[in-house]
């Protein structure tokens, strides 16, 4: 009884012999697989470069034994023929144009194989070859079956390749999708990271020039004490001379004025026409026509009434005239009072701004201190609305107000005695309140 187990199997190309025995050697680590093409050996590793994809017939046989002898594996082209005992034998080839055999020779006693790997190998086999299944005795049917065979087992090797194929170009998409989903991250998070820089390098920028702004806003502010008052001075300047330049009475008290001065120019109108008429009257009486008309009494009558009006009418009228005149000039006096003060307060400003700018510059700029006459001299008489009110009265007039308000002065070892009466006293308080 034979050992070998032989698998006929339809006509394998290369790259499923390749295979197959990739898988078995895969399988059982360590294991020795040589390749032969007629009598020139190959290596494992020109098989699988060379091979692995060739769809031809090159490869004539390969050999596979496991590192504990469990199997030795033969995989040869053609079918087993008959020694001279009338045996099949593998060792001698039978040449098929349709199938292939796989021969399995397992170990014995100590080297035996256990089920386990019997049915990984026999599974392995199984799954890279289509075993032949004879299907009669008639040599007809046999070549037939034979034919179909091999064409299910090259059909069966195709499918087998587009399964590999399939799986392989999925698996080449999917690495190329994590690939440029990598690409596309990479490029999303340098566009963030320049976009990052922009906005830092803009920040930066932004808040230097903030930095800037605030020490420039320093600077001015540094002259603000000079830079503020001139641009105070001048905002009065152009005030006052809007001023002076428009009426300085206001618009209710200038309706008041004007109402009042019609007013009184209307009585003076009507108080003189009144006084026409009683002239024209007065001289009417003094006629003959009107004496013989109304008789000596009556004349004398009608004569003092008449002349009373007119005189009456006349001095009313004299009176409104000279209350609208003194009206009017009292009113001319006010604005030139108010003209002549805006005028003085605007020159006390510039005289003000000039002497505070003087100041600060010998002070601040060339340290010196500046005399305090000189400043004084500056500054006297500034803002005044009145001298006379706002004066300070020296002693020399203060004595002389004295002797001019006394009617006598004796100087002795007790003091200075100053005697005046109640007439002198009252003299002096007008003249007081004169000033």
């Amino acid at each position: 009884m034979a050992r070998e187990i032989i698998h006929t199997t339809g006509k394998l190309n290369d790259s499923q012999i390749v295979k197959l025995m990739k898988a078995l050697a895969d399988s059982f680590e360590d294991s020795e697989v040589t390749y032969n093409y007629g009598e020139l050996e190959l290596t494992e590793d020109q098989a699988n470069s060379h091979f692995s994809r060739s769809k031809g017939y090159i490869i004539s046989q390969c050999y596979m034994h496991t590192p504990g002898n469990e199997f030795r594996v033969w995989f040869k082209r053609g079918v087993s023929a008959r020694n001279q005992q009338g045996q099949y034998d593998h060792n001698q080839r039978a040449p098929s144009p349709y199938y292939d055999e796989v021969i399995v020779l397992p170990g014995m006693k100590q080297a035996a194989p256990s089920p386990e790997q019997i049915k990984g190998l026999e599974g392995l086999i199984s799954a890279h070859i289509i075993e032949r299944q004879p299907r009669g005795d008639e040599k007809g049917a046999e070549t037939a079956v034979d034919v179909l065979e091999a064409e299910l087992a090259r059909v069966a090797s195709i499918h087998t390749q587009m399964l590999e194929d399939a799986a392989k170009l999925r698996h080449q998409t999917e690495q190329d999708r994590i690939a440029q989903l990598k690409e596309v991250s990479d490029a999303a998070k340098k566009l963030q990271d320049e976009h990052q820089a922009h906005v830092d390098a803009e920040t930066e920028r932004l808040e230097k020039l903030e930095q800037k702004v605030e020490e420039d806003r320093k600077s001015l502010d540094d002259r603000k004490h000079m830079h503020a008052r001139r641009a105070l001075r001048e905002h009065i300047n152009s005030d006052l001379q809007h001023r002076m330049r428009d009426s300085l009475i206001p618009p209710a008290l200038k309706l008041e004025s004007s109402a009042i001065i019609l007013l009184s120019l209307i009585g003076v109108f009507f108080s003189c026409y009144i006084a026409v008429q009683s002239f024209e009257g007065f001289q009417g009486v003094l006629t003959a026509a009107a004496a013989e008309k109304a008789g000596i009494t009556s004349v004398g009558y009608l004569m003092g009434a008449e002349f009373i009006r007119g005189v009456l009418a006349s001095l009313g009228a004299v009176g409104l005239l000279l209350y609208t005149i003194s009206w009017m000039r009292r009113t001319y006096l006010d604005q030139v009072k108010q003209r002549q003060e805006l005028q003085k307060y605007l020159l006390d400003t510039n005289r003000a701004s000039w002497a505070i700018e003087t100041i600060l510059e010998v002070t601040e700029v060339e340290g010196r201190q500046l005399p305090d006459p000189w400043v004084e001299g500056v500054c006297h008489g500034l803002f005044q609305t009145s001298e006379q009110e706002n004066a300070e009265i020296t002693p020399m007039e203060a004595w002389t107000a004295l002797l001019s308000g006394s009617a006598k002065v004796q100087h002795g070892p007790d003091g200075t005695m100053l005697e005046m009466s109640g007439k002198d006293a009252k003299k002096m308080a007008k003249k007081q309140e004169a000033k």
